[in-house]
């Protein structure tokens, strides 16, 4: 690739400062700030006669390091003599040969780098015949024969415990009116070809097999009889509650009867009642007392004298007899 300068914008004339003879590398002109850093072109002179240099850098207002005749033939030069970063035949013939040469690279002509690389035909040809990675497999030397293949292809759609599927391929079954000739079977053989199902068969066979989903196992999907009976948590609670029968007595009383009036007591028909009576006198009495808070006196009287009062009086406790 060719060395392309850069310009400067309107090219800005200036001139020479001093005279130069064609020997001369450093040129001295009036104002330097009308070039570009260098390396880069100027002209010296405006007509056919003119001479392009190349000058190394600039130093304030001396162009350091020129070649002389860059284009153009070396010359001397007087003061005064217009120079300018001017666009020359070197900078259009630098652009030309350079798109040219850059039209002609290919991909070898480049340089790569980390995330630009070219490859193979052999490379592209190797990767398209690879297989994607899965996760979690993995490549094994095991060959899927067509033979095992024939096995699964004989598989029924949706089969039920296919676990215990048995591998009939090598049997056949025998049917009316035909026969099998120039077979050799023992007899356990034939018993073999006799019980084995048709097709049909062992598909009526495989539907009426409950799926493993299909199977009850909760007690709420159950139904029960007279025999077994579902009960709640709350039933169990309220029966545990109950109180178990007291020496075989009956325990509807241990909430003593009465409690409310003396009616129930007016006859007792065994020491039980007698128990109970006592009882319930005693837990009666002890409430009253606790309920008075200033017990003036206690009467004790018969049921009719009882009934009989107009006033009851609240400090009193009335005991019936």
């Amino acid at each position: 690739m060719k060395e392309m300068y850069k310009g400067m914008v309107n090219s800005p004339q200036t001139k020479l400062s001093k005279a130069i003879n064609s020997a001369d590398t450093d040129i001295y002109v009036k104002d330097g700030s009308a070039f570009p850093k260098g390396p880069n072109l100027a002209v010296i002179g405006t007509d056919k006669s003119a001479e392009t240099i190349l000058y190394s850098s600039v130093n304030n207002d001396i162009l350091v390091g020129c070649t002389r005749g860059y284009q153009g033939e070396a010359k001397t030069w007087d003061v005064n003599t217009p120079i300018a970063r001017n666009f020359t035949e070197a900078d259009l013939t630098a652009v030309q040969e350079n798109i040219r040469t850059l039209d002609e690279k290919t991909l070898a002509d480049m340089t790569e780098d980390s995330l630009h690389r070219t490859v193979s035909d052999q490379e592209k040809t190797s990767w398209n015949n690879k297989v994607d990675k899965v996760d979690g497999k993995a490549l094994s030397t095991n060959d899927f024969t067509d033979a095992a293949k024939k096995k699964v292809d004989a598989i029924p759609p949706n089969p039920k415990y296919t676990d215990t599927i048995q591998d009939l391929s090598g049997y056949v079954r025998k049917e009316e009116g035909k026969v099998l000739s120039d077979c050799n079977f023992s007899g356990l053989e034939k018993q073999k070809l006799r019980q084995l199902p048709t097709e049909n068969e062992l598909g009526a066979v495989l539907e009426k097999k409950a799926d493993k989903t299909e199977l009850k196992t909760k007690l709420s999907e159950m139904t029960d009889d007279s025999t077994h009976r579902l009960v709640t948590d709350t039933e169990k609670t309220t029966w545990n509650n109950k109180l178990d029968s007291v020496s075989g007595e009956d325990v509807s009383r241990s909430k003593t009867k009465g409690y409310e009036n003396a009616t129930a007591w007016q006859s007792v028909s065994s020491s039980r009642d007698v128990e109970d009576w006592i009882g319930d006198f005693d837990k009666r009495t002890r409430e009253n007392k606790e309920a008075i808070s200033n017990v003036a006196k206690i009467v004790v009287l018969t049921e009719s004298e009882y009934k009989a009062l107009s006033n009851k009086d609240q400090n009193t406790i009335y005991f019936v007899r």
